[in-house]
């Protein structure tokens, strides 16, 4: 209203013409301030206006996995009394839920509340949808589609200690220092034979709730087993449960001394299937050995073992590591070495830390519980204690799949994301050491809201290990696009990503005739309104006698010219009259 104001100074009034659908703020404050009159003309009929649609939508920005979230709206209907619609609530191509809406009155109006828990982590795609009806004027506004980015909160990590060991101390401190993990820990302190002289609800050290734990395994995003050994707390069906915890997308990773790999039993249990290392049942647990650490070929670039981004100084960062005392040997590695263990440089000795992967999940094996020694001696010699804290939250992050982390990655949805306009979706791959794969083969699919899929050519870009595509949407609704990437027949990984595709509905939000706004304006600014259909050259006569009486004419100057006075003026004139002559003449009129 402000800019309004400063171009009709100089005007008497506004008529407006207008069907009175606003979307934005209804204030009335700036039209009260105007200098002039505005008369409206009401134009359009709400009589026998049908439409039904989901109005005063309220979701939040981002979600956290695993915390419900809410959903608030309203579903508006006018003309429609008596019929049940059904409301479809879903994520991508997935139907979360449906509910029937019964319309019994006219206007109606029913506010909702949807709840919604988020498992997985990125941005999702939502719809809430109600079909269409055959008499509706405006179908487009039956539906809304959004999009949650759902968050990690905490990276929710459990640790099994066979004892509180110095490794289980400097395991857990380093844990409990990163703000971004969410700690349970056990310490076996005794086992369900131990012999005991007190009742046991006397007891302070209580049994495993194993029970409890393997139900809600799935609310955690890691399982660690620190020297632990399950044989004297529960069979190998709950090794199952874990093992199924990790080919469904989980973490795991198993951390040496006695009790751990061929010493802790796990030779042919359900939980050797998911290590990165081959177990035969005879593999031997070292003491009182000395053993370098070193980076193997893969470990130099991976995230578990690249402490600084310089490979330098990530180098010279191991090298410093102290001898090891002990170590789990194991007949192989099934995953990736990244990291020896060996009496001198000369050899490659033995695998000492190793990663890999089952299912959707991750895993590693750390053949070593004297690998706490790093900080130990580091904070001896008035070192920061940092690098070894770097290796556990960095292995943490990566055994949690955390999206830095993925090899291949969809960096970006660029475009407008309007139907008809050109989008640039860009991909970066990763080979398993985690150096840039420009030679890869990268399959790009698009899946639309009609349940299609459409392929995607993926072009090298200048930068080494990223592609780019090109794709134009042609209606609105939720897509989602999946990258999939090969290097040498051997999957590299997935990601995926949900957009929405929409315009603006700004005029269809409400397509209600709003003749009580415009009734308002007139009011508000001493105007008059007058329907459409009683417009005619009498309203605007009134509308001028109106604005006559608001500001009558006055004469403020008054001059008399003599036209002698002004030769240009005479000689036009004589020049008109002449030439009018010569016509007249001409056509035989004089």
């Amino acid at each position: 209203m402000g800019q309004v104001r400063q171009e009709v100074s100089s005007t008497a009034g506004i008529i407006m013409l207008s069907d009175g659908i606003a979307n934005g703020a209804q204030e009335l404050d700036g039209v009260s301030a105007l200098p002039i009159p505005v008369f409206t003309v009401p134009i359009g009929e709400s009589k026998g206006f049908v439409d039904l649609r989901i109005a005063n939508l309220r979701i939040p920005e981002f979600a956290f996995r695993g915390r419900e979230i809410n959903l608030d709206f309203s579903i508006e209907a006018y003309g429609l009394k008596g019929e049940k619609v059904p409301l479809y609530f879903t994520r991508g191509q997935n139907l979360i839920s449906t509910q029937t809406i019964t319309i019994d009155n006219d206007p109606f109006q029913h506010k909702m509340t949807l709840t919604y828990t988020p498992r997985e982590i990125g941005a999702h795609s939502f719809t809430l949808r109600i079909p269409s009806q055959a008499t509706e004027q405006i179908p487009q506004n039956n539906q809304r589609s959004f999009k949650i980015d759902v968050q990690r909160d905490k990276i929710r990590v459990l640790t099994l200690s066979g004892s509180p060991s110095w490794n289980y101390r400097f395991l857990r401190l380093a844990l409990k220092d990163d703000p971004f993990v969410d700690l349970i820990s056990f310490v076996f302190l005794r086992t369900p034979t131990d012999s005991v002289d007190v009742p046991e609800n006397q007891l302070s050290l209580i049994p495993f709730p194993i029970n409890e734990i393997l139900k809600k395994i799935e609310e955690f995003d890691l399982v660690i087993f620190d020297n632990f050994s399950h044989r004297s707390y529960f069979s190998s069906t709950y090794l199952e449960k874990i093992r199924d915890f990790i080919k469904e997308g989980g973490g795991f990773a198993m951390l040496g001394g006695a009790r751990s790999f061929d010493s802790g039993g796990y030779a042919g249990s359900p939980i050797e299937e998911p290590l990165p290392v081959e177990l035969d049942g005879k593999g031997s647990y070292e003491t009182n050995t000395q053993l370098r650490a070193s980076l193997a070929a893969a470990g130099k670039a991976h995230p578990v073992t690249r402490i600084f981004p310089d490979p330098q100084a990530n180098e010279e960062a191991w090298k410093k590591i102290p001898a090891l005392t002990r170590l789990n040997r194991v007949v192989k590695s099934k995953g990736q070495v990244l990291l020896w263990a060996s009496r001198d440089e000369a050899s490659r000795g033995w695998p000492l830390l190793t990663v890999g992967k089952f299912g959707r999940g991750r895993t590693l094996a750390l053949m070593s519980d004297d690998l706490w020694r790093w900080n130990f001696f580091a904070v001896g010699e008035n070192e920061s204690p940092q690098v070894h804290q770097r290796l556990i939250r960095q292995a943490v992050r990566w055994l949690s799949q955390e999206s830095l982390f993925e090899q291949v990655q969809i960096l970006s949805i660029g475009g407008s994301r309007i139907p008809g306009e050109k989008m640039e979706v860009r991909v970066r791959v990763l080979k398993d050491d985690y150096t840039p794969a420009p030679q890869s083969v990268v399959k790009l699919l698009v899946k639309t809201p009609d349940g299609e899929t459409v392929p995607l050519e993926a072009v090298r870009d200048s930068v080494a290990g990223e592609y780019s595509a090109e794709f134009t949407p042609v209606r609105e609704g939720s897509y989602r696009i999946e990258a999939e990437a090969e290097l040498a027949g051997k999957t590299l990984g997935k990601d995926g990503k949900e957009f929405v595709v929409s315009i603006a509905h700004a005029e269809i939000e409400d397509g209600r005739p709003r003749a009580d706004l415009l009734n308002k304006i007139s009011e508000v600014s001493q105007g008059s309104a007058v329907p459409i259909t009683q417009w005619n050259q009498e309203s605007l006569e009134q509308i001028l006698t109106k604005l006559e009486q608001r500001n009558p004419s006055e004469i403020v100057e008054r001059r008399d010219t003599p036209l002698w006075s002004l030769p240009w003026a005479l000689a036009l004139m004589l020049l008109l009259l002449g030439f009018e002559w010569w016509q007249r003449r001409s056509w035989g009129l004089v």
